[in-house]
């Protein structure tokens, strides 16, 4: 049926070593090098006329060849008064039943260069090459020893290194949860529960997008007995990081809820935020309505794009440009 289980339970062997291979590729994350912490990581010595490389694992297309704890050694002439550049290179040859070595190529003008050869997962009768080291030798003198071979990274570390590289390059957010955004205290009382508040600034370099801004609050507000209501208070301020080189105003939706002992009834009106130089946000809204029943809670939901907002549909990125240099 062209189907199998390629460890099953069995006496015979049904593993074979291309399996092993793809697996340890996989494990490797498909980089070719030498595997970390494994003896003495290939460390190239030259001691006279004798360069020596230390024990250590080597993986080329996951094929792994082990240097044991003798190393492996090579010597040059002590006649030969020519500069030579040499370059060391394991190879990995399946042509011949499977095989590994490790050869030289010099040059008496610059570092000869070595084929990789073939992609052992794909060819599996092919002939594959890495470079481990280069030095220079003159009259049994070896000089400028270098290992070219370089380590497998870890996962873990290859993920920290993009994360720091995107904090270098300014991609963060700033939200409430990570601390990069502060409540001030009489908005204290925005709803958690509810998925409040939900404040969200993205900055990518010199740019930063404000994706989202919900909250909903019972006391930052102000409601007279004509039922006239007004926003007017600095909800929080943002860290240094996100904060503009001017004042950005951002025309959007505020949402207000009021109820009877019936039914609970919700209007819209047009209000703005404004992210001062000092990175405070501020929202502004007056409402001039016939509202006959007390106001329970205001709902700021931003929602549209630039000074043009959708007061119907989702909530859309807000792009605010003029963000200055890394701070």
């Amino acid at each position: 049926m062209g189907l199998r289980l390629i460890r099953e339970n069995s006496n015979t062997p049904n593993v074979t070593n291309m399996d092993d291979v793809r697996m340890v590729r996989y494990a490797y994350g498909g980089y070719n090098g030498f595997v970390k912490g494994k003896g003495r990581e290939l460390a190239c010595e030259a001691n006279g006329n004798t360069l020596t490389i230390n024990s250590g694992v080597i993986v080329i297309h996951g094929w792994e060849v082990e240097i044991d704890s003798n190393g492996w050694s090579m010597q040059v002439s002590v006649s030969d008064a020519t500069t030579r550049y040499f370059t060391i290179y394991c190879e990995v040859n399946l042509s011949m039943g499977g095989t590994a070595s490790i050869k030289s190529i010099s040059d008496t003008a610059n570092y000869p260069t070595v084929s990789a050869g073939d992609d052992l997962t794909k060819n599996t009768n092919g002939i594959a090459r890495i470079t481990l080291c280069q030095f220079i030798a003159q009259r049994g003198l070896i000089s400028e020893c270098v290992k070219t071979i370089q380590e497998i990274p870890y996962l873990c570390s290859q993920l920290e290194i993009m994360n720091q590289r995107l904090k270098e390059q300014g991609f963060r957010e700033a939200s409430v949860d990570n601390g990069e955004i502060v409540l001030n205290g009489d908005w204290a009382d925005a709803s958690i529960a509810g998925g409040y508040p939900e404040i969200a600034f993205v900055k990518s370099g010199k740019l930063v997008v404000l994706s989202r801004l919900k909250i909903v609050t019972k006391t930052a507000f102000e409601q007279s007995m004509s039922n006239w209501l007004k926003i007017s208070s600095v909800i929080g301020k943002l860290a240094d990081l996100f904060a503009p080189n001017e004042d950005i105003e951002v025309w959007g939706n505020v949402q207000i809820e009021y109820k009877d002992s019936h039914s609970t009834y919700y209007d819209y009106e047009s209000g703005r935020i404004i992210l001062h130089s000092n990175g405070e946000i501020e929202v502004r809204a007056e409402i001039y309505k016939n509202l006959f029943y007390t106001i329970k809670e205001v709902r700021v939901n931003f929602y549209g794009n630039g000074k043009y907002p959708k007061i119907q549909g989702s909530p859309l990125p807000v792009w605010i440009k003029n963000f200055g240099e890394e701070a």
